[in-house]
């Protein structure tokens, strides 16, 4: 199956800078046209200064958009490209539309004025999301922030179970290749969603490789608590552990350990799961 993945990432790219750079524009063009009214004898109109930032905005955007499909430092990188063709092409656009010998200096002016407007303007909007981050991450997660897309591909699963409901532990093990398509796991994102659905309550916490899930649900046997642990390595394997907690003793255990194998075979479908013996 053909991967689609940077083309979604470009899409959402350009949708959000449109919206972002339309809301900037507006308090842009106010500005603009206050100082100009001061300074200038041109008429131009606030919507006309409106698409001009506008435009800049999303042309200065082209290149980090680009760099979503990089990452790393090329991120910061595009940042800094952001800021110099944001203020380039203010400058070329407003010395087009005013007056006078000195039309470019004012233009460079106002121009280095906004571009430090949006640097700010940036700048309190990257810290407040750092310093929410942790608590949405807690609170409200999303299934879909917290499982992470794998690669592509013919994957391997091993499940090792340990039931502790009698006097002697029951362990099962279980061996599955999966010809996984492009995108989150399924597996585990089902798991979260009908967990979630069944009338538990759960709370996730984001790490640094991974997530942990705590989910409590009461019962026949009464509340059984389920402390699990994700930790992935890329988009190329992870690494699972659960334990489940009824009462004062420990119930029930699982580990999963899943690795990328390479391309699926032809006789296997894309979805496709085979029991290995």
């Amino acid at each position: 199956m053909q991967n689609h993945g940077w083309l979604t990432t470009l899409l959402w790219g350009l949708a959000g800078s449109v919206i972002t750079s339309a809301l900037f524009a507006w308090p842009i063009s106010l500005y603009l046209h206050s100082r100009i009214l001061k300074t200038d004898t041109a008429r131009v109109s606030r919507r006309q200064l409106w698409l001009i930032s506008l435009g800049a905005l999303v042309a200065a955007s082209i290149p980090g958009i680009l760099a979503q499909l990089i990452g790393g430092i090329v991120m910061l990188i595009a940042f800094g490209i952001f800021f110099y063709l944001l203020y380039s092409i203010l400058k070329d656009a407003l010395a087009q539309i005013l007056e006078g010998d000195n039309a470019e200096i004012r233009a460079g002016s106002f121009s280095r004025r906004v571009t430090g407007f949006v640097f700010l303007a940036y700048f309190a909007l990257g810290v407040g999301a750092f310093a929410l981050l942790p608590v949405v991450s807690r609170h409200h997660p999303g299934t879909q922030a917290l499982v992470r897309p794998l690669k592509e591909g013919l994957w391997e699963r091993r499940t090792y179970n340990t039931t502790l409901l009698g006097s002697q532990p029951l362990t099962t093990n279980l061996v599955l290749r999966i010809c996984r398509t492009y995108g989150p796991d399924v597996v585990q994102t089902v798991a979260l969603n009908a967990a979630e659905a069944s009338g538990c309550t759960s709370s996730q916490t984001r790490m640094a490789t991974g997530y942990s899930s705590r989910l409590v649900c009461a019962n026949g046997s009464g509340v059984s608590t389920t402390l699990t642990t994700v930790i992935y390595s890329g988009e190329t394997g992870y690494h699972s552990e659960s334990h489940t907690i009824t009462g004062d003793r420990e119930t029930r255990g699982s580990i999963v350990d899943e690795n990328y194998l390479g391309v699926c075979p032809p006789s296997m479908k894309p979805g496709e799961t085979w029991v290995i013996p």
